[in-house]
C-alpha cells in the first residue's frame, strides 16, 4: 500500500475541518458508501481532541494516530477509483483510491504538481475547468469516456471554520462495469418489450392462418359426403386437392412456427451432408405443385457440371420451398414462375423469379423483418416468417440472400450459398 501525503495537509487535518461546516460530510453522501467510512474515522479521531482536556496526552495522540491510519487505509483501498486533494492552483495534496495503480506516472511524481490531462483519463479540459468551479462554492459532478473505460468524477469544497475554500475534494470513480451492466439491463428490457409484441403478433396470426386451412379441410369434407352428382369424381379430385393444400399451409405454418423457436434458443446446426443435386430440387418442385394457382406453371433450370454437393440439405430444403411458395403465393394465376439453379465448383445459385405483387421501395429494407407484410399484401394469407427465416437459414449457410423488385411487375430472389470444402472452413 502507498500513501502519499503532502506536508502542508494530511488526511486528520484535510477532513477535520472539513466537518466543521458539513460539506465535506454532504459529498461522502454522494459518493459510494466507502466514504461514509472516512467520515466516522474522523469523528472518531476529532471527537478524541477535542476531549484532550480529559484525557492524557499520550492517549489523545494514539487515538489520533489510530484513526489516521484508519482513515488512511479506507482513502487508498476506495473500490475502483481515486479519491484527491488539491489546492487553489489545483496542485495535488493528496492521492488514493485503488485506481493509483493504473497511473502513467506514480503518485509520488504528482505530489506538489498541477493537475494536467495526463494525469488520469478521468481529467480532461473541461474537467479541469469544472473543478476549478468547486473554489466558487459549487459541487461538481460530470460523466466521462475515455477509449472503453467511464468514470465518473464528483467534487466539493473542504470549508475551514471561517467557511474559505483552500482545498477541493475529488471522487473518481471508474462506472464501466456499471455502465456496462445497464446497458445489458436496457437490452434485457428491450428484448423483454420485443418478445411481448412478437408473441402478442404470434397468437393473432396464428389464430387467423390456422383457422383458414382448418376451413377449408372441413369444408371439403362435407362436401365429399353430401355431393353425389354425375361429376362426383372430378369435384372429388378438386375437394381432395383443397384439402392437400390446406395441409401443406399447416405444415408450413407449424414448421415457420416451430424454427423461430429453434432459432432464438440457437438449436439449429449446421449439419453437411453429400445430396445430389437434381433430384433433390426436382422433389421440392414436386412438393410445392399442390398449392399451384389455376395453370401456374413453375419453369425449373438446372446449370451444374457436379451431380453431388455438400451442404446441409434441411436447411437448403427451407430456402427453396419458402421462395417458391412465396413466389406462387404473390402471384396471380397463369402467371410462369422461373426457378433457376447453377452449381459451380464452390458456390450453389438460387433464383426465384415470379411476375406478382412487387415490392413498393419504401417496403424494401424492411422485408426480411419478422412478421412484416406488405401493405399490396394484406390480402393474401400469410405471416410474415418466411424471408426472415430463410435469411436466417442463409446466414448459417454463410450465404448471401438479395432482390430486385417492381410493383405489379414482380420480384427476384436470389441465394447465393457456399459450397463444399468453402462451407466447411467456415462452418468449422
Amino acid at each position: 500500500m502507498i500513501l502519499v501525503l503532502s506536508p502542508l495537509l494530511n488526511i486528520s487535518q484535510m477532513a477535520g475541518v472539513s466537518l466543521g461546516i458539513g460539506t465535506a460530510f454532504d459529498m461522502f453522501l454522494l459518493v459510494p458508501p466507502i466514504a461514509a467510512g472516512i467520515v466516522a474515522a474522523v469523528r472518531a479521531s476529532s471527537g478524541s481532541r477535542k476531549s484532550t482536556k480529559a484525557r492524557t496526552t499520550s492517549t489523545s495522540r494514539a487515538d489520533a494516530e489510530r484513526s489516521e491510519r484508519i482513515l488512511e487505509s479506507i482513502a487508498m483501498n476506495y473500490p475502483d477509483g481515486l479519491v484527491l486533494a488539491l489546492d487553489r492552483k489545483l496542485k495535488f495534496l493528496f492521492i488514493g483510491g485503488t485506481e493509483v495503480s493504473t497511473l502513467k506516472k506514480s503518485a509520488k511524481y504528482w505530489m506538489g504538481k498541477s493537475l494536467t490531462e495526463n494525469f488520469h483519463p478521468s481529467i480532461n479540459a473541461n474537467g479541469i475547468a469544472q473543478l476549478r468551479k468547486v473554489f466558487e462554492g459549487e459541487s461538481v459532478e460530470y460523466e466521462v469516456a475515455s477509449g472503453s473505460q467511464s468514470y465518473r468524477v464528483t467534487a466539493t469544497a473542504i470549508t475551514t471554520e471561517d467557511e474559505q475554500v483552500q482545498e477541493i475534494l475529488v471522487i473518481v470513480r471508474n462506472i464501466t462495469a456499471t455502465i456496462r451492466l445497464e446497458n445489458n439491463l436496457k437490452r434485457a428490457q428491450q428484448k423483454e418489450k420485443e418478445f411481448n409484441i412478437l408473441r402478442s403478433r404470434f397468437v393473432t396470426l396464428a389464430s387467423h392462418e390456422f383457422r383458414t386451412p382448418l376451413s377449408t379441410i372441413l369444408t371439403s369434407v362435407f362436401l365429399l359426403e353430401n355431393y353425389s352428382g354425375d361429376d362426383y369424381e372430378q369435384e372429388k379430385l378438386a375437394y381432395i386437392d383443397k384439402i392437400k393444400r390446406a395441409v401443406h399451409s399447416l405444415t408450413d405454418l407449424l414448421n415457420n412456427f416451430l424454427a423461430i423457436g429453434k432459432l432464438e434458443e440457437g438449436k439449429i446446426r449446421v449439419e453437411l451432408s453429400d445430396l445430389e443435386i437434381k433430384p433433390f430440387l426436382e422433389g421440392i418442385l414436386q412438393e410445392v405443385v399442390s398449392i399451384k394457382k389455376v395453370r401456374q406453371d413453375i419453369t425449373f433450370k438446372l446449370e451444374s457440371d457436379h451431380e453431388w454437393i455438400t451442404t446441409d440439405k434441411q436447411l437448403l430444403r427451407h430456402i427453396v420451398i419458402n421462395l417458391l411458395t412465396n413466389a406462387i403465393k404473390y402471384s396471380p394465376p397463369h402467371e410462369e414462375i422461373r426457378f433457376d439453379a447453377k452449381v459451380t465448383s464452390d458456390t450453389l445459385l438460387i433464383r426465384v423469379e415470379d411476375r406478382g405483387t412487387g415490392i413498393p421501395e419504401h417496403e424494401q429494407s424492411q422485408i426480411f423483418k419478422r412478421f412484416f407484410r406488405g401493405q399490396n399484401a394484406t390480402n393474401i394469407d400469410g405471416t410474415g416468417l418466411g424471408l426472415n427465416l430463410v435469411k436466417k437459414y442463409v446466414r448459417l449457410l454463410k450465404g448471401t440472400i438479395q432482390f430486385t423488385s417492381e410493383v405489379n411487375k414482380g420480384s427476384v430472389f436470389t441465394v447465393r450459398i457456399p459450397l463444399t470444402r468453402a462451407l466447411e472452413k467456415q462452418v468449422g
